[in-house]
């Protein structure tokens, strides 16, 4: 019972957390006497200063935070986009589960390959996802030679179409590793359906990275209204967000390699792979 409620407790926590944070720092900004003014001429106020004296502390405390929670789930972050650089260092090491992909789409399209099952001969399949061939197509029209068989073309004198081949290999995958980004919703769900155990594991990761990056804007901002009203000391809270930060993009990254592992073990199937590998009569071919 606890496993199934607590995944419910996790989504609950960060928009509520995030709505309170935005409202501390907006009270904290402008003050009782802005935001809430004992005497005014807005009938809405009035009626909203009533309306707390009739309901209560409880009630008020309520409607704050269901208005708190309205908030924070409108301003949720899911995860923040920066430099690969820079969210190397913050992973504090190599991907290990991004190496291990990367090796496991080789293979995977070194098998079509040797099935025939070139770039050129899928993107004329209609039993493909759309959105893979398009990809296919557009990686194959800019894709150079691999640098390893240009050198040995100077060298050996490689044909031609031994040379196209090698554009075709290098073009299906880099759509391949494309393909496992872009199902990775489907990845997860089926991880949630065939296995609940490292589906829930996934989860919590990615809940508590969506936390942290959630509350690093209004921490920062916080941070930034304390120094004004009270000391300059305070922007040395300012190290607690980037801290935060750090801890966001290293368990989101934890979160996605283990989608990443259940897909190079296995565990689950790309749904573009398992399309891939059930082509079995030239009937769907584009004509």
């Amino acid at each position: 019972m606890l496993a199934s409620i607590l995944p419910g407790l996790r989504d609950l926590r960060t928009p509520l957390t995030t709505g309170y944070l935005y409202f501390l720092t907006i009270w904290l900004a402008f003050g009782k006497d802005r935001l809430l003014p004992a005497e005014t001429d807005s009938r809405l106020l009035n009626r909203i200063h009533d309306l707390a004296e009739l309901l209560g502390p409880p009630a008020v405390l309520a409607a704050v935070s269901f208005a708190a929670y309205l908030l924070g789930s409108i301003v949720t972050i899911r995860t923040i986009k920066m430099p690969e650089g820079l969210l190397k260092v913050l992973k504090a090491g190599r991907d290990s589960a991004r190496d291990q992909l990367t090796v496991w789409v080789a293979e995977q399209a070194a098998t079509l390959e040797a099935n025939d099952r070139g770039a050129r001969a899928l993107i004329g399949r209609r039993d493909l996802p759309q959105l893979f061939r398009d990809q296919l197509q557009e990686i194959l029209d800019h894709v150079d030679v691999d640098p390893t068989d240009e050198q040995r073309a100077l060298n050996a004198g490689l044909s031609e179409q031994e040379l196209d081949r090698s554009r075709q290999r290098r073009a299906l995958t880099s759509a391949l590793t494309l393909s496992a980004t872009d199902d990775h919703d489907a990845l997860v769900t089926r991880l949630q359906i065939e296995r609940e155990t490292l589906y829930n594991d996934y989860d919590r990761l990615r809940s508590e990275a969506e936390l942290r990056f959630s509350i690093f804007i209004p921490l920062i901002a916080l941070a930034v209204v304390a120094s004004a009203l009270w000391s300059v000391w305070c922007l040395f809270t300012l190290l607690l967000p980037c801290i935060l930060l750090g801890q966001a993009v290293r368990l989101q990254a934890r979160a996605d390699e283990r989608v990443r592992q259940a897909l190079v073990r296995g565990v689950v199937k790309s749904p573009t792979i398992e399309a891939l590998t059930q082509i079995q009569t030239p009937s769907a071919v584009v004509g």
